[in-house]
């Protein structure tokens, strides 16, 4: 009854699928904006060239030569939502690597392993998570004959350098030297488990220095804020001439390799 009940299900959320012709397939390392993404991302560059322009030039040209920008800062935001999304990715592959370990040891094939931990899926991250999909497709790909091994290879393909391409990739040549399931995704699940918590323990050292790194790249607006408050026109010598306009940007590619060296330090790649 159980089982008749999945099939049921996997049936349900196949056929809007199926209706709706082919699927173009996600791939991970690349990311569309949506027009709000878009308009947000150029209201907060617009916002970040504002802020720059007055406090290091006070001029309208200054912000129209800064345009540039624009375009690094656009980079820069798809960059961190490729990274954000296949970070979760990960972290809901790694549920299905357990349940599928579960499955095996229950006495399921590692096929049916694979169909069985959607419900598991579902239930940790709705059904509009990314693995959730992900696992429809092997599904579909399944009822059409196509080897498991084949359709993890071509998700790690489309997940490139992560835990999802190297598991595929380990899966795909124990299957083919007919390897004990079991065992090896036993071996799998704890090495994997292993280094998503050693990643975490990392980040939960490193989030407190990454706010301090934040509030102190803020600093320097905020000094400068205050005593354009407390002592207006203080500042007028560095304006307007050419000088000082050598000085601020000689300060300001300063303030940007502080930022970058700092992103860079507590960006701790494992």
């Amino acid at each position: 009854m159980g089982s008749l009940l999945t099939a049921i299900k996997w049936k349900v959320q196949e056929f809007p699928i199926r209706r709706s012709g082919k699927q173009r397939l996600e791939d991970y390392g690349r990311c569309t904006f949506s027009v709000y993404q878009e308009l947000r991302c150029t209201m907060e560059g617009l916002g970040i060239m504002a802020v720059i322009a007055y406090f290091f030039y006070r001029s309208i040209y200054a912000f129209l030569l800064l345009t540039p920008m624009l375009y690094f800062y656009r980079k820069k935001k798809k960059s961190r939502s490729i990274k954000k999304r296949s970070e979760q990715l990960e972290k809901e592959f790694r549920e299905v690597l357990l349940s599928v370990n579960i499955n095996l040891q229950a006495g399921y094939s590692i096929e049916n392993s694979f169909l069985e931990c959607y419900t598991d899926i579902v239930n940790l991250y709705g059904s509009s998570a990314d693995m959730v999909r992900e696992l429809l497709v092997i599904r579909r790909g399944m009822n059409n004959q196509i080897p498991l091994e084949q359709l993890l290879l071509d998700l790690g393909n489309r997940c490139p350098g992560g835990e999802v391409q190297e598991f595929a990739e380990v899966f795909s040549i124990a299957k083919k030297t007919g390897g004990r399931w079991q065992e090896m995704m036993k071996r799998t699940v704890d090495m994997i488990q292993e280094k998503a918590e050693i990643k975490e323990e990392i980040q939960t050292l490193i989030h407190a220095r990454k706010m301090e790194s934040r509030i102190m790249c803020l600093i320097p607006f905020i000094l400068l804020f205050y005593m354009d408050l407390t002592s207006p026109g203080y500042f007028d010598p560095l304006y307007h001439n050419p000088a000082g306009i050598l000085i601020m940007t000689v300060c300001l590619l300063l303030y940007c390799m502080a930022v970058g060296w700092i992103e860079k330090i507590t960006d701790i790649a494992i």
